[in-house]
């Protein structure tokens, strides 16, 4: 994926997280949306995800292009707005969704910003 001057995209099994427009760029959040939606429906059980976000000022850009890539995919999008990482993964246990998608870059500066997956 994209790398750029002061900090590549990190990538790990819980996500990606980078600096807002250099390595976490709009199209990169979109193309792990739609590879994580895609996922999610290969595995053949609920089509619904859940979507969170904190209150980073990246936050509200990244979630459009989150739900909307989702959406097109043929996911069923729980959009659940400003929240926190465990109250993400409580609403996929509450709905029996496939996943979430939460935007945090939790303790990292205010320039960076995340994108944290889990599963049912």
């Amino acid at each position: 994926m994209a790398q750029g001057g002061g900090g590549g995209l990190m990538v790990s099994v819980s996500g990606i997280r980078g600096r807002v427009g250099d390595a976490l760029t709009p199209e990169v959040v979109a193309r792990y949306a739609s590879a994580f939606g895609a996922w999610c429906l290969a595995q053949g059980g609920s089509r619904a995800i859940v979507v969170g976000r904190d209150s980073r000022v990246s936050g509200p850009m990244f979630h459009r292009i989150v739900v909307g890539t989702l959406q097109l995919v043929g996911c069923d999008v729980i959009d659940i707005g400003l929240t926190t990482t465990p109250g993400a993964q409580m609403t996929v246990e509450h709905h029996h969704a496939a996943g979430a998608v939460m935007l945090s870059a939790s303790h990292n500066p205010i320039e960076w910003n995340a994108l944290k997956r889990s599963v049912m």
